[in-house]
């Protein structure tokens, strides 16, 4: 797993800021796992920083949306051994090195009963404090040495965006987008730092080691 950062944002003024993180994983060992979102404005004009947001150990603090769920290996939820959260269902979640205790986890999304393709997770109404800019940064990962390898497809994405005007309009602080693909599918999850639709560096792809 690595820590990755979003691009420094303007606040403008707002007094509140929300993040949403939104998924989409289709297929079988299509994976992400996710934890410790941190919001900051350090890299700002400011002197005034935002509380870790979410350590991931329950959904008190998150809206989730439609819900989690678990269908073996298909599976949308908090991996935290007995406070694990699947919903109703039940789930065989991948594992991921340097994430531990409580964290995100999600995999073939449609594979479970109800849900589609895409999933959400929604913080809203953040108090900003005073602070100028905010910026994000959270451990992501993807199990590409306990499967196949290579498994995202063009249309896959993991997106992680911003609101100040009362989840109107969001606007983008971390962008992961497939790529690497041997034809059009089986890829990896790149982070796309310019926000152009397509991953960049290869280097830092989403891994599990």
């Amino acid at each position: 797993a690595y820590m990755y950062s979003g691009v420094s944002q303007p606040l403008l003024g707002a007094s509140m800021v929300s993040l949403r993180l939104m998924v989409k994983v289709d297929a079988g060992n299509e994976d992400v796992g996710i934890d410790t979102f941190t919001l900051t404005s350090s890299r700002c004009p400011s002197i005034l920083s935002l509380p870790v947001l979410e350590p991931f150990n329950d959904q008190s603090q998150m809206r989730v949306e439609p819900g989690f769920g678990g269908n073996g290996g298909d599976y949308f939820g908090i991996a935290n051994g007995n406070a694990s959260d699947f919903g109703t269902g039940t789930a065989n979640p991948e594992t991921y090195q340097g994430i531990d205790g409580g964290h995100l986890v999600m995999e073939d999304l449609d594979g479970i009963p109800g849900f589609g393709t895409t999933v959400s997770v929604v913080w809203a109404n953040i108090t900003t404090g005073g602070a100028e800019c905010v910026a994000f940064s959270g451990l992501f990962a993807e199990a590409t040495a306990s499967d196949s390898g290579t498994d995202i497809d063009t249309t896959d994405f993991v997106h992680v965006d911003y609101s100040v005007d009362g989840e109107v309009t969001w606007k983008p602080l971390l962008h992961f987008e497939g790529a690497s693909f041997s034809t059009t599918v089986n890829g990896l999850f790149h982070p796309d730092y310019d926000l152009d639709g397509v991953g960049d560096e290869a280097e830092r792809a989403l891994n599990d080691t």
